[in-house]
């Protein structure tokens, strides 16, 4: 029931933008809005921009605006990252990065995480600048970074970081660590 779901694929641009809008919906749960899993990978070099919104369905559980797991979304240029997830259902996030997953700038591109509902990052899950990009994570409730499994991490390398949130923020570590703040030079 995704709106966009991508398994073991490749999504790439040399020099055009990507834009991935999806809209969970049906019965029962699992209706997510964007879903990308088992190492799949949308990239962007150059000036394109990649764009992800995703919107999870209102009903049951794992109905992600923006599911990450196992895969990659990452700007190897100017263009940057937006991703924007809304979940409808209290019990899930709007976006989700976990389980061996990345979102990453690795030039000048902005990262700009959005959601309306929480960030959770965890388990495996990366979102980085390890450029100059700066890095948004604007959060209507919670920010949350669990190591609960494996280590999950917010990296920030030259650019700057802004973290709004309008409920709590969780760092919890576990079997793995949770880390927001510089991964070295």
């Amino acid at each position: 029931n995704d709106g966009i779901a991508l398994d073991a694929s490749t999504v790439s641009s040399t020099s055009g933008s990507i834009t991935l809008d999806g809209r969970g919906a049906g019965s029962g749960g699992s209706n997510r809005g964007v879903n990308l899993t088992s190492a799949a990978s949308v990239t962007c070099s150059g000036a394109g921009a990649l764009s992800v919104t995703g919107r999870g369905d209102v009903t049951g559980p794992d109905s992600w605006g923006v599911r990450v797991s196992g895969g990659t979304l990452s700007s190897t240029g100017a263009g940057g990252i937006s991703v924007v997830g809304f979940s409808m259902a209290n019990t899930t996030a709007g976006i989700l990065v976990e389980g061996a997953s990345t979102v990453t700038s690795t030039s000048t591109g902005p990262i700009s995480l959005r959601a309306f509902s929480d960030i959770l990052v965890q388990n495996g899950g990366v979102v980085s600048s390890t450029g100059s990009a700066p890095l948004t994570l604007t959060a209507s409730n919670n920010l949350s970074v669990l190591g609960t499994t494996a280590d999950a991490k917010i990296i920030l390398k030259d650019g700057d970081g802004v973290f709004t949130f309008g409920g709590d923020m969780l760092i919890q570590g576990g079997v793995g660590f949770a880390q927001i703040g510089s991964d070295g030079p």
